[in-house]
């Protein structure tokens, strides 16, 4: 049973010095977060926590399962003053037997066992940082420890450059050296340097700082551990936290992934000997199989396609066997479908033959393997199919359709998150019934084994109970110890919003999710021209804010459940006379009539290449192909001989991108700094080291004049637009210049 206590230890020598967790010395901000009564006894916390250090790195006890017990990172939590911070630690820690969670006694957080609840009551004149240690004991003994940092914002302060900035400046094999700088009215009064550990725990260190430079000694620190530093200035205001890893390991980083979405059966069909659509009349062409396959994306891989584009990670449709026949949906028009999308698994070891089936599968992951691409498969657990035989073996493994007020629970999406069924043919699982649960977990390991997968994409995590996901993660995280050159990754799919988002998210939980917040404010501000990037700054702040700088979230501007971009960006959506975007694309599917309509898709794509996460691209969106509502969103790739001079652009367009991001680690794991985002103008700066790039956008219909204040990030010297090839002069850390109309600018600097 997790417990609440507190437990004293000696203070030992040792080569990290142990910063003070509530109470920051010298560093201290006025006033503090927690009252002052609570800073006594920091003495006691420091050797406690010194000890914790030395303990963490002994063997474990025999009988102990170190693959089992697991507490891992804790992203920087923002919380506004008077509020009540509530963390499920479900998202984070996986016990073993009798261990107990463990606060300092002078800490006013609290754990409750039975809700496996962390809570910390947030004073309303509160502001600043505070770290709170996390230890887990077994036995007396410690056995691993995390920090949970709070980062409270003073009421109104909203991101912008005025903002303290952090960012990392230098590096070299015996330490890492981070800039901190406060904005012209105010000074620095706080900051937190935290070290992730490999394995998931983390501690608190103590550094140095020389005016503004922040020296942090790596000697001692494991190779491949990530230090995190977030500073808070005298005003109450917070940076964004900002993270670099020590020694990193060559080799593949889910941050360096660039994920497309190859939908199976309508990518491109190279095999014609599987195509077998299902013959009923009552069947459309656009909802049966057309005859993509595994042949096709092969024959892309292996003609060098996805290396062209820039991509390195595929995620395919769903694997399993689906129904033969055609079904009919529960809704007017009461349409039929085939199940050429993959999400009515039949059968839980059986690959689809019109895919290619299991040597088809085996075959794409070689050619993968071959040209270093990571494929992911999209993983339906949620339902089966009617014809699939574990409905009619273990019928006690599934829900009830019926309510008990005798109505029928399909597609009660919220009403009813956990037990809706889709459609009466799709039988939903019970995951309060640990039989199904230990199947599909199973289940799911070995179609990673056999086919030697890197990870999920997992359908409709919403409605899966919380429950489940701390079981299937430990699971995994027990399989994917078996030669790995890199852990699995485990991305969902969730329409919510972005706390909702995160609460399936956590390194016991998935990794991350889609970011469809921020998507739906890339179609406002890109793609229908209805907001400025204001509001984007905004959305993209509260997405680094929400998710923090440890979660691969996956942006998008697109996906098989939502019309295409080019159909808002050429104004064929919304239909002012059919709000139904499905049967927009089956009554009057739409067609791209004005080319200038890509360059706002050039635009956007420029922006999911530049920012945070683990951006997914959806087959077709390289081309700027349109179409409205499912499945008119799932055209046929079509024929390179198809494709127009425009099309093609866009393509040439996101291959640079691609090409800059994979270049520049500065667009992958970099601090971001706002410069200016109004109605038309946005840009930002980005560093990582000595990597730095500016981000540029105009998406007005005249050129636009810029002045900024690129500096201290960018030093002063020559750059390059990489998209253009301009030349630009940054002078006492200022940039001027002018962008053309609904372009964008990349400047690193000149080789």
């Amino acid at each position: 049973m997790m417990k609440m206590s507190a437990i004293e230890a000696p203070a030992p020598q040792h080569a990290f010095d142990v910063a003070d967790p509530l109470c920051r010395g010298a560093n201290a901000a006025p006033p503090p977060l927690l009252p002052p009564a609570i800073c006594s006894g920091i003495g006691f916390i420091r050797a406690l926590l010194a000890t914790l250090w030395l303990l963490a790195f002994l063997p474990a006890q025999a009988g102990d399962t170190p693959s089992s017990r697991f507490l891992g990172w804790i992203p920087v939590q923002c919380v506004p003053s008077g509020d009540k911070l509530v963390i499920d630690m479900h998202r984070f820690f996986n016990p073993l037997p009798g261990d107990e969670i463990v606060l300092p006694s002078t800490s006013t957080a609290e754990f409750n066992a039975e809700k496996f609840e962390l809570s910390i009551a947030i004073p309303s004149d509160a502001r600043g940082l505070v770290e709170i240690p996390i230890r887990v004991v077994n036995g007396g003994e410690v056995k691993c420890e995390a920090v949970l940092t709070v980062a409270v914002q003073a009421p109104g302060v909203r991101p912008g450059p005025e903002l303290p900035v952090v960012f990392a400046e230098s590096q070299t094999p015996g330490g890492l050296a981070f800039r901190i700088l406060a904005s012209k009215d105010s000074k620095i009064s706080q900051v937190s340097t935290v070290v992730e550990l490999p394995e998931g725990s983390s501690r608190i260190l103590s550094a140095p700082r020389d005016g503004d430079l922040l020296k942090i000694p790596t000697a001692d620190i494991p190779d491949g551990s990530w230090i995190r530093v977030v500073a808070a200035d005298d005003r109450g205001r917070v940076s964004r936290a900002i993270r670099a890893q020590v020694r990193p390991k060559e080799g593949f980083q889910w941050q360096d992934g660039i994920i497309y979405y190859a939908f199976t059966d309508r990518f491109v069909d190279g095999d014609k000997a599987n195509d077998h659509p299902v013959s009923d009349p009552a069947v459309l062409p656009q909802a049966n199989y057309i005859g993509g396959d595994f042949e096709g994306i092969q024959q892309k891989i292996e003609e060098g396609y996805f290396q062209k584009l820039g991509v390195n990670v595929l995620w395919l449709a769903p694997l399993n066997r689906n129904p033969d026949g055609a079904w009919k949906e529960c809704l007017p028009p009461y349409r039929s479908y085939t199940g050429y999308h993959g999400y009515w698994p039949v059968s839980e070891t059986e690959v689809e033959p019109r895919f290619g089936g299991e040597q088809g599968l085996k075959n794409l992951v070689g050619a993968a393997r071959k040209s270093g691409i990571k494929i992911i498969a999209d993983l339906v657990l949620r339902h089966v199919h009617v014809d699939n035989p574990l409905w009619k073996e273990h019928p006690d493994w599934f829900g009830s359709l019926t309510l008990p007020d005798g109505r029928k629970n399909l597609r009660l999406w919220d009403e009813q998150q956990f037990t809706t069924w889709f459609e009466e043919f799709l039988p939903g699982f019970d995951f309060n019934n640990p039989e199904p649960v230990a199947f599909l977990i199973s289940n799911a390991g070995n179609w990673v084994e056999k086919f030697g997968l890197d990870g999920y994409r997992l359908d409709a995590v919403k409605h899966i109970r919380y429950s489940f996901w701390p079981k299937f993660r430990t699971a995994m995280r027990d399989l994917q110890q078996k030669d790995r050159m890199a852990p699995m990754y485990f991305v969902g799919e969730t329409f919510m919003d972005r706390k909702g988002i995160m609460s399936f998210v956590g390194p016991n939980m998935l990794d991350g999710q889609f970011d469809f917040p921020l998507y739906d404010t890339i179609m406002e501000v890109f793609a229908k021209n209805q907001k400025g990037f204001a509001e984007l700054e905004d959305s993209l702040s509260a997405s680094e804010t929400i998710y923090g700088k440890e979660t691969p979230m996956s942006p998008l501007i697109g996906n098989h459940d939502k019309s295409r971009f080019m159909a808002y960006a050429d104004g064929d959506l919304p239909d002012p006379k059919n709000d139904d975007e499905e049967e927009v694309g089956w009554a009057n599917p739409p067609r791209v009539d004005n080319p200038a309509s890509y360059e706002k898709l050039k635009l956007a794509l420029s922006f999911l290449l530049s920012i945070d996460g683990v951006p997914m691209v959806y087959y077709g969106d390289e081309i700027g192909l349109t179409g409205a509502g499912d499945p008119d969103n799932r055209k046929l790739m079509p024929p390179e001989s198809g494709l127009d001079a425009a099309q093609k652009s866009v393509r040439e367009h996101f291959s640079k991108m691609t090409a800059l991001r994979n270049a520049h680690p500065a667009l992958r794991y970099g601090n971001r700094r706002l410069l200016v985002a109004d109605s038309n103008r946005y840009a930002f700066v980005r560093r990582h080291f000595d990597d730095k790039v500016l981000a540029v956008w105009n998406c007005g219909i005249k050129a636009a004049e810029f002045n900024l204040q690129a500096g201290p990030e960018l030093p002063d010297g020559n750059y390059e637009d990489v998209l253009s090839g301009k030349s630009l002069t940054v002078k006492s850390g200022t940039a001027k210049f002018t962008l053309p109309a609904m372009r964008s600018a990349f400047f690193v600097s000149e080789k």
